[in-house]
């Protein structure tokens, strides 16, 4: 009944479209909550990442790994608009005081997907770990159409 039980709670999880850690993380300082990807245009092997990262612990902390097996590169971005054109420039590091959080957006600051394995479709799912140097986090986030 017990087994019933948990595996009904992991269907649930797993179909409501949010962000779920793959492993309990208790010590995760920081956060991705709310995490999707953006299903990929036809033909392309890159796409874009959202959600908020949150900093749950009492001391500062700092980005500083990002990997997905579906993905040959994970890294920061930000969408800055320079002389009227938008370009999306890399975020070498990314730092958190304790408690803050940051959202990442379309137009802003987001995670960016190079190198996409096929598979990568609406309906489907796209695992991403963060390491915020106090361990390494699995989550798996949503791919949704554009």
């Amino acid at each position: 009944m017990i087994v019933k039980a948990i595996a009904a709670v992991a269907l649930a999880l797993a179909a409501s479209g949010t962000a779920h850690a793959l492993r309990p993380a208790p010590a995760a300082c920081l956060l991705l909550e709310q995490g999707w990807v953006r299903a990929p245009m036809a033909g392309r092997a890159m796409t874009a990442g959202y959600g908020q990262l949150h900093n749950r612990c009492a001391h500062a902390v700092s980005l500083v790994g990002l990997h997905s097996a579906q993905a040959r590169h994970v890294e920061l971005h930000r969408t800055e608009i320079t002389d009227g054109i938008s370009r999306m420039r890399p975020v070498p590091g990314l730092q958190l005081a304790a408690g803050q959080h940051v959202s990442l957006e379309p137009g802003g600051l987001h995670l960016m997907l190079h190198g996409l394995q096929p598979g990568v479709v609406p309906g489907s799912q796209l695992e991403l770990e963060i390491d915020d140097g106090n361990g390494h986090w699995a989550y798996r986030l949503p791919v949704r159409a554009r």
